[in-house]
């Protein structure tokens, strides 16, 4: 088990980079930024490959413009969840195609963009919201290998919780059976999704520096709440 089994294209991504496996297979997300000219190929993709010896199954696009560095792809034994700015989609694992789309009605939430999720149960859990900065499309053009550079790029300072990044205000758990909501709960301050989870039947949540919060996941009702000063603290400043 602690051996290589093997070596599969691509051997190179480009930034950001989430992966997911269920089933036998592997789910990666490329993004939108590549330093090197041979990492331009996999730019926007989503590529699905075998567990057992990585051969390349399926691959389509991502939506331009969409950061993936988030929470919003879960892999099941049969299906893929992958959410943007738009809705959800429910994408057959073995084929990659879409079967199903799951949107957010606009008089729940600020907007219709997906910022974390999170399956247990046969409930998928959201959290959604507004419009965000645009993760604009960069390509490398230098040849060779080599690492990638210690900057700053758009949408990386986190700044204004209205747009980045991952940042919203409402709850919302559905039936993947019926795609039917069973509850929303939307909140008085922006959430960070980077600080969100869920475990158990019980969601936690952080709003930076403010507070960390408790939702029952069956109801969406408030279990806890706190903003005591040596918590906030023991978390840390909001930085980028």
């Amino acid at each position: 088990p602690y051996l290589t089994h093997f070596l599969a294209d691509p051997l190179f991504g480009c930034q950001p980079e989430v992966t997911v496996t269920a089933g036998g297979r592997i789910f990666k997300a490329f993004g939108h930024m590549s330093f090197r000219a041979h990492q331009n190929p996999v730019l926007n993709k989503l590529m699905a490959f075998s567990a057992h010896n990585g051969s390349l199954l399926w691959q389509r696009d991502l939506k331009q413009g969409f950061m993936i560095h988030r929470n919003t792809l879960v892999a099941t034994l049969d299906a893929l969840y992958l959410a943007d700015d738009k809705s959800c989609k429910v994408i057959d694992a073995a084929t990659g195609q879409i079967q199903d789309e799951i949107r957010v009605s606009p008089d729940i939430a600020d907007g219709p963009v997906w910022k974390w999720m999170a399956v247990e149960n046969g409930l998928l859990y959201a959290l959604v919201g507004g419009p965000e900065v645009e993760a604009p499309v960069k390509p490398g053009q230098a040849p060779g290998i080599w690492h990638w550079p210690w900057a700053m790029w758009p949408g990386y300072d986190y700044k204004n919780p209205t747009n980045a990044w991952g940042f919203g205000r409402t709850f919302l758990a559905f039936n993947l059976n019926t795609k039917k909501v069973l509850w929303s709960a939307r909140q008085d301050d922006f959430v960070d999704s980077r600080g969100t989870c869920l475990s158990g039947g019980r969601l936690f949540f952080y709003v930076p520096e403010k507070s960390l919060a408790c939702l029952d996941a069956r109801s969406g009702k408030r279990v806890w709440h706190a903003e005591d000063a040596s918590l906030i603290e023991a978390i840390g400043p909001h930085d980028r």
